[in-house]
């Protein structure tokens, strides 16, 4: 039997990759990856406190891509005991409207133990690099947070000369 080319099959909803053995026409079963889900979990956190830690910021940016204006990190702090109420009404913010973000900041606020924001400049911008302005953001929006976090929660690197895990 000749060597079929890569195909899916939506039963079982995996890739089928022809084995290159060379001696039979098996096939390997290899998964795609799931997409992580637009609501949060709370996985991590719950993690993370099985572990001692109770002070677990999140902090993210928002205005990487634009050409011009600022760029503006978020930090946030949730209550443990209030996670609940967020799951399932929030998502990620790349997929809510203008609306709906605004419409959800009160419950966010409400959960939260501390919130903050910060920013770089399009000067700074300009002279240090989107890269870097957004770090500074990043900083100055952990340092004006009111609690200090034991850990924190970053997606994609890790911010240069913070100390917290």
């Amino acid at each position: 039997m000749a060597a079929e080319s890569s195909r899916l099959n939506p039963q079982i909803a995996c890739l089928l990759l022809p084995h290159s053995d060379g001696k039979h026409s098996r096939y390997r079963m290899a998964y795609p990856k799931r997409k992580p889900s637009p609501y949060p979990t709370f996985s991590e956190e719950i993690s993370l406190q099985a572990q001692d830690y109770s002070i677990i910021a999140g902090i993210d940016e928002v205005g990487r891509g634009p050409l011009a204006g600022p760029v503006v990190a978020g930090g946030a702090i949730l209550a443990v005991s209030r996670h609940e109420q967020l799951i399932g009404r929030i998502r990620d913010s790349k997929l809510m409207t203008s609306k709906q973000r605004v419409d959800h900041l009160p419950l966010i606020k409400f959960c939260a133990l501390a919130t903050e924001t910060g920013s770089s400049s399009p000067r700074e911008i300009d002279e240090m690099g989107i890269v870097n302005a957004t770090f500074l953001a990043m900083k100055r929006a952990l340092q004006s947070l009111s609690l200090t976090p034991d850990f924190l929660l970053v997606d994609a690197f890790t911010i240069p000369e913070v100390e917290i895990p």
